[in-house]
């Protein structure tokens, strides 16, 4: 029996005695398949649903070809085998990193929104609009290229960085077991690697605000104006108070900013004091927030961020809360743009 393998081109008998070129998208057994069609523009496969055909010779069923296959089967064949083989699997495991769900819902869900462009929604509103603010690809590349990789990269530093810090406390535990210290203290051991994942997880943490307000002003076609210069979301609430009093979509964003102020607060310029991002992007000195590896002696070791000498909290903790605020504000304005006032 001529064996198939994924990629590979088969002849589907259809009911009206005919036979059509399909291709194996994945080999249950050696008579069961499951094919896909790439004569259908945007055919998808999905192997839950997708049907199983067997191998024989009567409608619905299929039999191996001993014909060439054109050329953009040999390209597509290739590329599914590809992407089946075991090393690219380890390979998307290893460069892909995976949101929570709520994450991964809403950026889909925004997904579905652009695919079919619902009279309601913002993109159909883009796409009717005069130059230069109605290229409604520009305007959905600038979420997903933009806020949601740099919301990745943001995740990306911060789980490097709790690797690194989950060592540290097991390997200095070690340390702390063998002297039996009498009293708390630092390991006094320089940490570049927790300090460039942390730096890294704060830039980005802002450059992501940062470009989900240009995400913004693109929508709200704010741009060129003299004098004007919108440079974060505080920033872009009063542009909106100002002149957007009556767009619904705009209050919305605006309530929601609000909502989510204790958080925002800390990473603009414009409060009481210098934000942390500020300092770290080196607009004055930084002396505060390093990474230090402290210990206890009952045996607690643990990586602290030190501000201004005196102030101490859990690096861990207070990483993952960031980003836990960070990533429930993106959804829940997010929300408000494309869902709540639609």
């Amino acid at each position: 029996m001529q064996e198939v393998k994924i990629g590979d081109t088969v002849l589907l008998h259809l009911p009206d005695g005919s036979a059509a070129t399909r291709m194996v998208a994945n080999v249950i057994s050696s008579t069961e398949v499951q094919l896909v069609n790439f004569e259908i523009s945007g055919s998808a496969f999905h192997a839950t649903t997708a049907p199983i055909y067997k191998r024989g010779t009567q409608p619905g069923q299929w039999e191996p070809t001993n014909e060439e296959p054109q050329e953009e089967f040999k390209i597509f064949g290739e590329a599914l085998r590809m992407a089946d083989h075991p090393t690219a699997r380890m390979l998307y495991s290893l460069l892909n990193i995976k949101f929570s769900a709520d994450v991964e819902e809403v950026f889909s869900m925004v997904g579905r929104i652009y695919a079919d462009k619902d009279v309601r929604s913002p993109f159909y509103e883009v796409q009717h609009r005069d130059v230069p603010f109605n290229d409604v690809d520009y305007f959905y590349n600038l979420l997903t290229m933009g806020v949601q990789e740099g919301l990745r990269s943001a995740l990306y530093f911060l789980l490097q960085f709790l690797s690194l810090a989950e060592m540290v406390k097991v390997q200095g535990a070690t340390i702390v077991a063998d002297i039996k210290p009498s009293r708390s203290g630092t390991l006094a051991i320089r940490a570049p690697t927790l300090n460039a994942n942390y730096e890294g997880f704060m830039l980005l943490s802002r450059a992501t605000l940062d470009r989900l307000n240009y995400l913004f002003k693109y929508y709200f076609q704010i741009g060129g104006k003299k004098g004007k210069r919108i440079s974060h979301l505080y920033q872009l609430m009063d542009e909106l108070k100002s002149n957007y009093a009556y767009d619904q979509r705009a209050q919305g964003l605006i309530k929601a900013i609000n909502r989510h102020g204790t958080y925002l607060g800390a990473q603009f310029a414009g409060q009481d004091q210098p934000t942390e991002r500020n300092r770290l992007a080196h607009q004055e000195y930084v002396g505060f927030a390093s990474p230090n590896v402290m210990y206890s002696p009952d045996g607690i070791v643990r990586v602290a961020l030190i501000y201004n000498g005196d102030l101490r909290a859990d690096a861990t903790e207070e990483l993952t809360d960031r980003f836990n605020k960070l990533k429930l504000f993106i959804v829940d304005i997010l929300n408000e743009l494309f869902v709540n006032n639609t």
